[in-house]
Formats: C-alpha cells, structure tokens, sequence
C-alpha cells in the first residue's frame, strides 16, 4: 500500500511498460520520474540513501546491467578486455555485450553458458528474455571452447 502523493522513480526500458505503470500509479495520485535505463537509475539516486535503499535500487537496475556497458565503453578505448569475466556475468549484460565489436563480441557471448530459452510460464525472467533475443546468442546449447581465440 502506497501513501497518494509519494514521489516513485519509474524504471523500464519498455516504453509501452512504462507508460502502463505511470498511466496506473499517475491516477493514484503519484509524483513520478521515468527513466528508461539502469545507469540513468543509478546516477538519479546517487544521493545519501540508506544501505537498504541503495541495494534495492541495485537490484532493479540489475547490477551486471550497469557494470557491462562500462566494461564495453573501456574495451572501445583501451583495448583491454576481461572475455571470461564478461562471460561469467548475467543475463542482465548480455545486451551490453552485443555492442562489442566482432571477433571479440562473438567470443564474450560464446564463452557464456546458454540462456534458458525455454522457460515455464512461473520461471520466465526479464533479463532471459531480452538476452535470449540478442543475435548469437544461443538459447539451446553452448559453443564451448569459442571458435575464435578470444583475448585476454
């Protein structure tokens, strides 16, 4: 139960979902902010909060959702990559991941175990999903060792 007139920071990075929550909470009589990614999320409440409050706040940008572009954003200007570092984060990066360029982007995905594809209605995930729909991932079955060698 919410208090009408409360302050709600709205993150999705569907627009169509977005709307639908700020249509919903905007007619319960909420003061909203929408923002439609992870770091945008991060860097609004990068303000004194409570330990508890930061890691919430954590947990729905999906840290591995932030950590990733960083990593990729370095990679473009330093040429250092960690492969089996990036490999071994979650589904949340995988979106981050296909802006690597090739050989290097196929080696990352390629080194990640497989996304579920296939999920019982109860198990479906967010971060499966969008991961399953990046090209060259593969839902089904790992390619392990990568075809390519991959750096280090």
């Amino acid at each position: 139960m919410s208090v009408p007139g409360a302050r709600i920071l709205v993150v999705e990075d569907v627009r169509v979902i977005a709307d639908a929550v700020v249509r919903r909470l905007r007619g319960q009589g909420h003061l909203l902010e929408v923002l439609h990614d992870g770091p945008s999320a991060v860097a609004a409440v990068a303000v004194p909060v409570s330990g508890v409050a930061w890691l919430l706040v954590l947990a729905l940008a999906g840290p591995d959702g932030v950590v990733a572009p960083r990593d990729v954003d370095r990679y473009q200007q330093t040429g250092q990559l960690d492969v089996y570092y990036l490999a071994d984060l979650s589904e949340d990066a995988v979106p981050a991941l296909a802006d690597l360029p090739e050989p290097v982007r196929g080696c990352v995905l390629a080194a990640r175990m497989p996304v579920p594809g296939d999920d019982p209605w109860y198990g479906w995930n967010l971060a499966r999903s969008r991961a399953a729909a990046v090209p060259g991932v593969n839902p089904v079955s790992p390619r392990w060792p990568p075809a390519s060698p991959c750096p280090s």
